[in-house]
């Protein structure tokens, strides 16, 4: 994963002057993912670059923990009271709402199995490059760590059980190279599980999870390498998982910690973990214990009381919906939870939305009839 500053510099060619900043050919063609007229999501063949000369970025820095660095005249979506816009970056404001990709569609090409992601999962989370190593107290996945080096790299690795240590041979280092040779502050997911499927992805995120993740009330990872943060980041987002970023600063150094945390991703990622032939996961918790994730109150609470407002009648016309029909009927609890009054939730889920979306329907064929 490269910066665009990086993609740049990595990627331009023929550069010339071009409405108040530099234009590029590539040097050779980049896909790349973008949104269509339609708000789908396409992948399509970059023509050019364009570097534009400012004297000040904006830093857009999310409730999730992400920033983004920006000229004033870039674009986001954004969920306002009239819908979704586009809006300039160096007209949002503070407690405005940035659209972004629930998930990004199937790019991998490289055939990973899924033993070998999972094994690069858990040396990325406990792995160590001297002794080159990884450390597991876990009897069944030390057995199975033995039996893959065997069955991949043809030797018997060397075990120590009063250390819970397993020691890999030059095979094992050759075949994964750059990473054999990192700390846990330059630790990376390598090219070959960026490059993979989604099977791939979510093997590798299960290995890292099954080392040094927590996975119960509360989904987490850490580590001390703000690279391969990033990249967890990434892969999360490639098989449609939200996170949220913190850093916390422990014995003076950064310390990069990743959270899933909406309904939907916890799901996935239970799912994920049950698929473990190791330690399938049986007591995470997907339900969300926080009222801060899902469809943003404030944005949709003007639109559908708009709507309301449309289709609730008038004490002239006989097809009103009054407070005793609302309550007598089933959509009392959509009424007294939404309507009646002011929601102090920031985010309301998809299923709420439904109901009243279903509680809209009916109004409209009364009124059509």
């Amino acid at each position: 994963l490269n910066s665009m500053e990086e993609v740049y510099e990595k990627y331009a060619a023929n550069e010339r002057e071009y409405d108040g900043g530099i234009l590029a050919d590539l040097k050779h063609p980049v896909e790349v993912i973008g949104i269509d007229l339609n708000g789908e999501i396409k992948h399509a063949n970059a023509q050019h670059l364009f570097k534009e000369k400012v004297s000040e970025l904006v830093e857009i820095q999310t409730n999730r923990g992400n920033t983004l660095q920006l000229t004033e005249q870039h674009p986001l979506l954004t969920l306002t009271p009239e819908g979704i816009q586009w809006k300039s970056s160096g007209l949002l404001n503070e407690g405005d709402y940035i659209g972004a990709p629930a998930g990004i569609e199937n790019v991998g090409k490289e055939n990973l199995t899924t033993d070998e992601a999972y094994f690069l999962g858990l040396f990325v989370a406990e792995g160590t490059s001297n002794p080159f190593s990884i450390t597991i107290y876990d009897k069944k996945t030390l057995k199975w760590l033995k039996e893959f080096v065997q069955t991949k790299f043809r030797y018997t690795p060397m075990v120590y059980d009063d250390r819970k240590l397993i020691v890999f041979q030059k095979p094992t280092r050759e075949w994964m190279g750059k990473l054999a040779h990192t700390n846990s502050y330059t630790k990376f997911v390598p090219e070959m599980v960026l490059q993979s499927n989604d099977s791939g992805i979510s093997a590798f995120l299960r290995g890292y999870i099954d080392g040094d993740g927590e996975a119960n009330n509360v989904i987490a990872t850490s580590t001390r390498s703000k690279q391969l943060n990033t990249q967890l980041s990434y892969l999360f987002a490639r098989i449609g998982i939200q996170v949220s970023q913190r850093v916390h600063t422990i014995k003076k150094k950064p310390h990069y910690m990743t959270y899933v945390t909406d309904t939907k991703s916890k799901q996935k990622v239970k799912e994920i973990l049950q698929k473990s032939h190791l330690k399938p996961n049986t007591s995470l918790n997907p339900e969300n214990i926080g009222t801060h994730y899902g469809i943003p109150t404030h944005a949709i609470d003007a639109i559908i009381k708009r709507i309301y407002s449309k289709l609730s009648g008038s004490r002239r016309r006989t097809n009103q919906w009054s407070k005793k029909t609302f309550l007598a009927g089933k959509y009392n609890s959509i009424w007294l939870s939404f309507f009646a009054t002011k929601r102090k939730s920031m985010g309301t889920s998809e299923e709420i939305v439904q109901k009243i979306m279903g509680f809209f329907d009916i109004r409209l064929k009364e009124i059509g009839q």
